[in-house]
């Protein structure tokens, strides 16, 4: 039996490791393709992809970032007294100068 352009290819079953599906939802994420058109190109189902994406989108959300570590300079005597100057340079090119006097 042919196909014709209209009918959709059959999706081999092929087994994907996790890496692999983050490594395929990850360029899915990046593109501007839609689900459906990204699994077309990538022969992929579209319901192994929801459910990948789902079961992916859980186990980020369970690890929890590391809350920010700040050190309070406020009390040392040695650095309260004295004139300082700091510069934060950012990839972007924008800068962050702070001075004390």
């Amino acid at each position: 039996m042919q196909t014709t352009p209209s009918q959709s290819k059959p999706h081999k079953n092929i087994r994907r490791t996790e890496p692999q599906w983050r490594e395929l939802i990850t360029q899915w994420q990046q593109g501007d393709l839609s689900i459906a058109k990204f699994c077309e190109k990538h022969n992929l189902s579209n319901q192994s992809f929801y459910a990948w994406k789902n079961k992916l989108s859980k186990s980020t959300e369970a690890i929890a970032p590391a809350p920010p570590v700040f050190i309070d300079l406020s009390q040392d005597a040695s650095i309260s007294s004295s004139s300082w100057n700091i510069v934060l340079k950012l990839d972007s090119g924008m800068e962050l100068q702070l001075t004390r006097h």
